[in-house]
């Protein structure tokens, strides 16, 4: 099984930017697997990290806590994407960000610095690196974009969108979180929706 999901992180790079066999030899030498039961965490605010993640197997959010303790969702991570960059994810090596798993989750991971490395080395990697910033950024400003100009319903609608059927997986507490209202809100604009 585990060779199998180090496979799916190769055809992920693959469909981004082609690997030489060189760069994949390499890179393949600095993976290791991590599985991560439902409600555990990947990653905990605060921990010492220094890898990069691609998620082969099941959902994954990222949230912070707010002033006043409260879990605010900014994003779900889903099967065979890779997660934002660590500098995105971290300040001085330490997560900035808890990533939890919503459902059971296997985890393909490797160090940044070794990577970074490997980056430098392979002009393939260095285009796939890219590449992943450039989505991230575009990804954090689209996010901004409609928190601060849309209503609850179009950010409801946008979430459908950019996750595809990922409500039907997922507690509706957590998707509230993300769009910034209330459950009770949720479930009334699910409804008008639902009526339209």
């Amino acid at each position: 099984m585990s060779d199998l999901l180090v496979l799916e992180l190769k055809k992920h790079i693959d469909s981004i930017a082609p690997l030489t066999s060189d760069a994949w030899v390499e890179l393949e030498n600095i993976v290791r697997l991590t599985e991560v039961k439902k409600d555990d965490f990947l990653v905990r605010e605060g921990a010492l990290t220094a890898d990069e993640i691609y998620l082969a197997r099941g959902i994954l959010r990222g949230f912070y806590l707010s002033y006043d303790g409260e879990e605010v969702n900014v994003a779900f991570y889903l099967e065979n994407n890779v997660l934002p960059p660590h500098y995105f994810r971290t300040k001085n090596q330490t997560s900035q960000l808890n990533i939890q798993a919503l459902s059971d989750v296997a985890v393909v991971e490797f160090n940044t610095e070794q990577f970074t490395a490997l980056r430098y080395k392979h002009e393939s990697l260095m285009k796939y690196g890219n590449i992943i910033v450039e989505r991230e950024l575009d990804y954090k400003t689209l996010r901004e974009i409609l928190l601060l100009t849309k209503s609850a319903e179009e950010r409801y609608l946008e979430f459908r969108l950019m996750y595809p059927g990922l409500e039907n997986y997922i507690a509706q507490y957590h998707i509230a979180s993300y769009l910034g209202i209330t459950p009770v809100s949720l479930s009334r604009i699910r409804q008008s929706v639902a009526r339209n």
